[in-house]
């Protein structure tokens, strides 16, 4: 079995920022999505944009996560860059924005 850990997505951030900040890249996006079937999307979000998300229940990848959301993240992952991802660990990583 993988090592994982879960972290909280936080306002304002996307699975490319969870991405980003703890695998060190963004090719991790698809194993993300893997691990986490049940992502959603920051309703405020999607009406900011409008997408009315009580009739679209679609994971779009670029919209700030629901924050608070618990996103599981492969440790032992082959995609993760260590050096890359220990630097950026303690930054905040929100590229939304409205």
């Amino acid at each position: 079995m993988a090592a994982t850990n879960t972290i909280r997505a936080t306002a304002n951030q996307t699975i490319y920022d969870v991405a980003v900040k703890y695998y060190g890249t963004t090719d991790a996006v698809g194993e993300l999505l893997a691990l986490n079937p049940d992502l959603r999307n920051d309703p405020a979000a999607l009406a900011a944009l409008g997408i009315d998300y009580l009739a679209d229940d679609s994971f779009f990848p670029d919209v700030a996560l629901a924050p608070g959301l618990t996103v599981t993240i492969d440790t032992g992952s082959s995609l993760l860059r260590q050096e890359v991802a220990r630097q950026l660990r303690s930054r905040e990583i929100n590229t939304f924005n409205i």
